[in-house]
């Protein structure tokens, strides 16, 4: 998302108090030492092994001129309220803003909401506010990753306990598939990923409000990580995200969650279905099993 008007000051005031805050310190301080000689040694190094890349041949070296590809962007930009959250760390207490502020569009929801996130580790509050959406009719959609899309099959170990919750209250779940057909536009010719994975976090609510940011729904992010994210009014910026997400809700993208009524779980996707959670092999399921051991917020 590329953004203008007053919410770059906030951006530029959020960085500022990252940059120059109390809880950072600067690279000087631990005594390393750089100079112009020897940064551009380093560089001169680093093309050389860039040049010699037959898999990287097809990309230039230098730098490049991005007038015209900023200027096309420009001319798709679409109008909306645009509001910066952040956990503040300019003074000597970190302020944890975004756990509460993420979950702030959600509510006075009335019709609908659609999420994606890479890492999802819930709490009983959470599905007890899934559970008040629900009653209130509000159509609930969210997709995170499957144990075969993860980075960090040590998510999977925690999230896995609340897909029954989901499902059984109303959510309408899916996971990414590791061979999602959108490898247009994750790999770059002739590079190609070992698998398709998902790091978005985002949310869509009412057709009218976009969140888009850095927060995953987990322990860590809201206990340990330092977040940020962009609040958006915009139906028009809502309509073009939400053609995104439900491209990536199709069979041929991600795993239909669902469970019976003996409590069964059971994946759907243009594979087929699946009784077990889809992995990309026999030791990510043993991982599986062992990280589930570990306590949840570390994750």
């Amino acid at each position: 998302m590329l953004a203008t008007g007053p919410v770059v000051r906030d951006s530029s005031t959020l960085f500022d108090s990252f940059w120059n805050g109390p809880w950072v310190a600067p690279v000087a301080a631990f005594g390393l030492k750089a100079d112009a000689a020897g940064l551009a040694k380093v560089r001169g190094q680093i093309e050389v092994a860039l040049s010699r890349s037959d898999k990287l041949s097809s990309f230039t070296l230098g730098p490049r001129p991005w007038g015209e590809r900023l200027e096309a962007v420009a001319a798709d930009l679409v109008p909306g309220a645009a509001r910066v959250i952040w956990d503040d760390v300019s003074g000597p207490e970190i302020v944890r803003r975004m756990p509460d502020e993420m979950r702030t569009p959600f509510g006075d929801v009335r019709e609908d909401v659609t999420i994606t996130n890479a890492y999802v580790i819930l709490s009983d509050q959470d599905i007890e506010n899934l559970k008040a959406m629900r009653a209130r009719g509000v159509r609930l959609r969210m997709l995170t990753n499957s144990l075969e899309s993860h980075d960090v099959p040590a998510v999977n170990s925690h999230y896995k306990r609340w897909r029954r919750p989901l499902v059984q209250n109303g959510a309408e779940l899916h996971e990414l598939r590791a061979d999602a057909a959108i490898r247009e536009y994750t790999d770059t010719p002739p590079v190609s990923g070992e698998f398709t994975g998902l790091h978005t976090k985002a949310a869509v609510v009412d057709r009218r409000r976009v969140f888009i940011g850095s927060m995953n729904f987990d322990p860590r992010s809201s206990n340990w990580n330092l977040e940020m994210g962009v609040l958006v009014e915009s139906p028009e910026l809502a309509r073009r995200l939400l053609a995104q997400m439900e491209r990536d809700l199709e069979p041929d993208r991600s795993w239909r969650v669902s469970v019976d009524e003996r409590g069964e779980l059971s994946w759907t996707s243009g594979r087929g279905v699946l009784t077990s959670q889809p992995a990309r092999g026999f030791f990510q399921r043993v991982q599986d099993q062992l990280f589930m051991l570990s306590p949840s917020t570390f994750y």
